[in-house]
């Protein structure tokens, strides 16, 4: 039958403390035996003493008689008493030892009436004296003196019976000695013996398993397979039997990793102290024309662009004595000689003592980058330039024209001016995102009236507002501040606006309000459109995504201006949203602070 460990331990436990109790039980039963002798012992002696006593008592007795009628005197007198209260003293406490003995009682009993009568002989004796009748004081002293024969041969064979007694005590005592003594040497050499073969019952079934399993724990901490199976089915088999498992696992999870390495798109590899590379996956080949194993070795300021060794050694070491994670941008020289951008992921180990980098390419999102930003200098030079000169122009014909030109006339060329606006709009707004991208948007807030900016902000879309018949009003009390950028909320409000007037029927009305709170004014702008559909209340903020209607008729923009309102808002420290739902308009608000206390 195969034990549990914890039912091996209960067993090496148990056991000494079972047999240890067993010792003390028997040690016990011999010392209380030894003690029953030695308490018979000093109850003979006791016994003894007092007879011995009475006896003395009454010679003395007798001998103050005779001195008592050769000189009488109280004085004898009064000592004949107390020998006499003494001796019943004795006598009374032999009757009381002896009744604790059932086998001597009828001896001792025997004693008794002997001193009884020997009391009484007395009595008689020294009545006889006193009364001068000495005949009969001869008689009663001669019965006396055969009542003193009696006691002699009763108390010398009571003395005979008790010192072979006492012999015999004594030795059972000695022999008692020599038990306990045997029984306490036997119980060492049984505990040695005991625990010689609980040692070996353990080593055997329990130590060299612990062994065992500390060399496999030893080998999977290696990577290594554990050399060793441990039968049965207590805990340390099942233990063994999960180190299996979890070498099984470890070396699944390895292949796995190892197959994602390998099969990675990005470079990754493993950079030593010294740094050398000490492991590279396989995409160092496709991505850099190099073969793993010859880079396997190479030190990594050899595969950078002499460039930017200095940067990029520094940021290994800050990540040592930092002890985080760092990135760090540097060219890397390909098999062909050319320079691969390319951006490093680095992470210290203080374990291993070696780097973890992730290295990605690069080449590809600078060439992208290089495009968009060609691209927004072709956008602010070679068109912004050219549109605000038509739009110039147009404006200067539509002012001085406006009585020359006809009706028919004057409408195409209102429209250009709207299509040109709209376009400037959408140059504006790509710029724009261009510079909250870079970080180079920046909000400069004051104390404003917000009536003020609101005005303004309508005064930019009433010829909008006029051309759909759309009416604004702004219910904004001309008393309250606010801590902001006058020029960037008119470009929120205008944006807001906008966007209330294109989805707006003809004879409907866009509301702007202002409500002061504790720390923040909140601003609402509410149209009487179709509406927004609740799974697109989520996206209206995000770039790319235009605040889509449930009309779906009107589609105009770039998607980007609530993207540009939202983060124009959020960076003078408030929040922006919207609250619609079909048929019923929408309404958009945003949030900014009462003053610089807040921000």
């Amino acid at each position: 039958m195969s034990l549990k460990l914890s039912q091996k331990f209960l067993i090496v436990v148990t056991v000494p403390v079972i047999f240890e109790i067993a010792l003390v039980g028997v040690l016990l039963g011999l010392r209380n035996q030894a003690e029953a002798q030695r308490e018979k012992e000093a109850h003979a002696k006791q016994l003894v003493a007092h007879i011995n006593s009475i006896l003395a008592l009454h010679m003395q007795r007798s001998s103050l008689l005779i001195l008592s009628h050769a000189n009488p005197s109280e004085s004898v007198e009064k000592r004949i008493l107390r020998c006499a209260r003494t001796m019943h003293q004795e006598a009374r406490a032999i009757e009381r030892l002896a009744s604790q003995d059932a086998e001597e009682e009828a001896i001792w009993k025997r004693i008794l009436d002997l001193i009884s009568k020997l009391d009484k002989g007395f009595t008689t004796a020294k009545e006889s004296y006193d009364k001068g009748d000495r005949d009969a004081a001869a008689m009663a002293w001669m019965e006396h003196q055969t009542f003193m024969d009696d006691l002699f041969q009763v108390t010398d064979d009571l003395a005979r019976i008790q010192k072979r007694s006492m012999g015999e005590q004594q030795d059972q005592i000695q022999t008692m000695d020599q038990l306990i003594l045997s029984v306490l040497l036997l119980s060492i050499i049984l505990s040695v013996l005991v625990a010689f073969g609980l040692t070996a019952y353990f080593n055997a079934s329990t130590a060299r398993r612990f062994y065992m399993l500390t060399e496999n724990a030893a080998l999977l901490e290696h990577g290594e397979e554990p050399v060793h199976t441990l039968e049965g089915g207590d805990e340390l088999a099942d233990l063994d039997a999960t180190f299996h498992h979890l070498h099984d696992s470890l070396q699944l999870l390895r292949r796995r990793i190892r197959a994602v390495i390998e099969n990675a798109s990005e470079v990754i590899c493993t950079v030593g102290e010294d740094f050398t590379v000490e492991d590279i996956n396989p995409a160092v080949k496709q991505l850099w024309g190099l073969d793993p194993e010859s880079v396997i070795g190479t030190r990594l300021v050899d595969l950078c662009d002499e460039a930017d060794r200095d940067r990029f050694v520094g940021e290994f070491f800050e990540a040592v004595q930092k002890e985080e994670d760092r990135r760090v941008e540097a060219g890397v020289r390909k098999a062909d000689g050319s320079i691969s951008a390319t951006s490093w992921s680095i992470s210290w180990s203080v374990t291993d003592r070696a780097f973890y980098c992730v290295i990605y390419d690069m080449t590809e999102k600078k060439r992208i980058e290089r495009m968009k930003q060609d691209f927004i200098a072709m956008v602010s030079h070679d068109l912004k330039t050219p549109l605000t000169a038509v739009l110039l122009t147009h404006e200067y014909l539509e002012h001085k024209l406006q009585d020359s030109v006809s009706d028919i006339g004057m409408k195409k060329l209102k429209t250009a001016n709207s299509n040109i606006n709209r376009l400037m709009g959408l140059v504006n707004n790509i710029l724009d995102m261009e510079r909250l991208e870079s970080g180079r948007m920046e909000v400069s807030p004051t104390m404003v009236k917000l009536k003020n900016t609101v005005e303004e902000a309508i005064g930019s879309v009433a010829g909008i507002a006029q051309s759909k018949q759309v009416e604004i009003v702004s219910e904004v009390d001309g008393k309250i501040e606010a801590w902001i950028d006058s020029n960037r909320i008119v470009q929120v409000l205008v944006n807001l606006l906008g966007n209330a007037l294109k989805f707006s029927p003809s004879q409907s009305r866009v509301t702007i309000a202002a409500v002061e709170g504790d720390d923040f004014v909140r601003v609402e702008v509410k149209d009487q459109g179709p509406g927004i559909p609740e799974d697109k209340l989520e996206l209206v903020f995000e770039r790319f995504k235009q605040a889509d209607r449930a009309d779906e008729t009107v589609r105009k923009g770039t998607g980007l201006g609530l993207t540009i309102c939202k983060w124009i808002v959020e960076s003078h420290g408030g929040s922006i949203g919207v609250t619609s739902a079909p048929g019923k308009g929408s309404t958009f608000w945003f949030t900014v602070p009462r003053d610089d206390l807040v921000v």
